[in-house]
């Protein structure tokens, strides 16, 4: 696009985009024709402003980073905005210039989606204002990462059922479902969730309405619109935090699928303040048990250790230390993540996890999770939500780690495929809209389940053009 263009358009949009770095260096270069927008213009003026980064701009590789190094993707712009008006503005120009959407929050898409090639991201990252609409109700705009929000309102004595990574972005954790260690004390992410601000395809800035909401728990992971902020209900925060990590050092299979029998066998009665998963890798096998608040766990962890070697108990009174010490990585990682579905009881699981234990035992790089549901999650009806998968008790998923040294990458994906294959295999085929694969046969039938229908008939409303990318849209 020539520049009397470029400006024609923006004027007629009556907004100035404004070309910019990730930060505050307004000396960026650019070859691209955007910036050759007057300099005199970089600084903000009131709020229809969004910055414009650009393909060489100083800033454009740091704005365009995903949590995953694995991926490497390159939207034409990225456009930074602060608030809903200036993303409006930004969605008229992609409409009127016939470019895909592409929306980072937090940038932990598995599949980095929320960074497309030729696409424009619209960045949320400077979106993290947080705001008490009163003792029970917060308002937080879409980029916020958990981390801060925990720091702002645990402290209260409040909770928002989270994960524990806190570089996370508040936005697409929530359209996803969200879940973590309170899911079973008070639900998912999205089950908390009360209100949304969504600016549509049209770029319509528009305050949630019922189908909106629906959509908004567990099924708009950028596919009606984007979110700029979302109002959740507060819960009690737990004034105890205490984890029991089990380990079997064996890599002996029997030994190890006794243990996966145990983990079955003493979750299926689990309070709901306590959420637990079970690990397998190559280094050992674990049960891990996360009680929020009371519980009385010597008769279950007799239990566990008449298999397991050890169990390492850590008590804490002050749970946002405790969050905090079990934090990811801030900074990008080379992996490979993805669920591998959801499933109730043993017989389910069983071949699948046998069949795949050789496998990750001989893989340094891959570690077999799984963890309990049930709960608050379970007490929510299977159409109330976009979020369908309320009648499982327990969620798998495969991931894989390595880094800039590693070799052999492929082995690495091949092996994660035999895995993923031997869950579909056994008919285990529902899977964590959050944890997406490219893998997945059916995928928005595994995402979304009986309520696809109605996502697809919500987006032929709100995007009816399709602006919005996805790898695994809806249309």
């Amino acid at each position: 696009m020539n520049r009397k263009k470029f400006i024609q358009t923006i004027g007629s949009l009556t907004v100035g985009l404004i070309i910019n770095g990730c930060g505050n260096d307004n000396k960026t270069k650019s070859n691209n024709n955007l910036s050759k927008i007057d300099k005199s213009k970089t600084n903000r003026k009131k709020s229809l402003e969004p910055i414009f980064i650009n393909k060489g701009d100083k800033e454009y590789d740091k704005c365009r980073e995903l949590y995953n190094k694995n991926l490497d993707n390159f939207p034409n712009h990225i456009a930074k905005c602060k608030t809903e008006n200036e993303i409006s503005e930004v969605v008229k120009y992609a409409k009127k210039t016939n470019q895909k959407i592409s929306i980072k929050s937090g940038g932990h898409s598995f599949l980095g989606t929320s960074v497309g090639t030729n696409t424009i991201c619209i960045n949320l990252s400077e979106m993290k204002n947080i705001e008490w609409v009163n003792d029970n109700l917060i308002k937080i705009q879409a980029g916020c990462q958990l981390s801060q929000i925990y720091k702002e309102i645990i402290p209260k004595g409040k909770i928002i059922p989270g994960g524990s990574c806190g570089s996370v972005g508040i936005g697409g954790l929530t359209l996803g479902g969200g879940y973590g260690f309170f899911s079973r004390m008070y639900g998912l992410t999205c089950d908390n969730l009360v209100d949304v601000t969504l600016i549509d395809g049209n770029g319509i800035i528009t305050k949630s309405n019922k189908d909106i909401l629906w959509a908004c728990k567990g099924g708009n992971n950028g596919h009606l619109g984007i979110v700029a902020d979302l109002t959740f209900k507060l819960n009690p925060a737990p004034t105890q935090f205490t984890e029991l990590n089990f380990t079997l050092n064996s890599n002996n299979q029997e030994k190890i699928i006794l243990l996966f029998y145990k983990y079955l066998e003493i979750t299926k009665a689990l309070p709901k303040n306590t959420f637990s998963s079970f690990f397998i890798s190559s280094k050992n096998s674990s049960i891990r048990l996360v009680i929020l608040g009371y519980y009385e766990y010597e008769e279950i962890k007799r239990s566990i250790l008449e298999i397991a070697d050890n169990c390492i108990i850590d008590k804490s009174n002050n749970l946002l230390k405790s969050i905090q010490k079990r934090d990811g990585s801030p900074k990008p990682l080379y992996f490979n993540n993805a669920s591998c579905g959801y499933f109730n009881d043993s017989q389910e699981i069983r071949n699948a996890v046998y069949n795949s234990i050789p496998i990750i035992l001989k893989s340094k790089e891959l570690i077999y999770q799984v963890n309990s549901l049930g709960g608050a999650i379970n007490e929510i009806g299977i159409n109330d939500s976009a979020y369908p998968h309320r009648n499982y008790n327990y969620l798998s998923e495969l991931q894989s780690y390595w880094n800039s040294n590693t070799k052999n990458i492929q082995n690495i994906y091949n092996n994660f495929n035999i895995i993923q294959n031997n869950h579909y295999e056994q008919g285990i085929n529902s899977h964590y809209a959050n944890y997406p694969s490219l893998g997945f046969k059916n995928f928005n039938e595994s995402y979304y389940a009986g309520n696809l229908n109605k996502l697809k008939s919500l987006k032929n409303i709100f995007d009816p053009q399709n602006l919005f990318y996805n790898q695994q849209g809806l249309e």
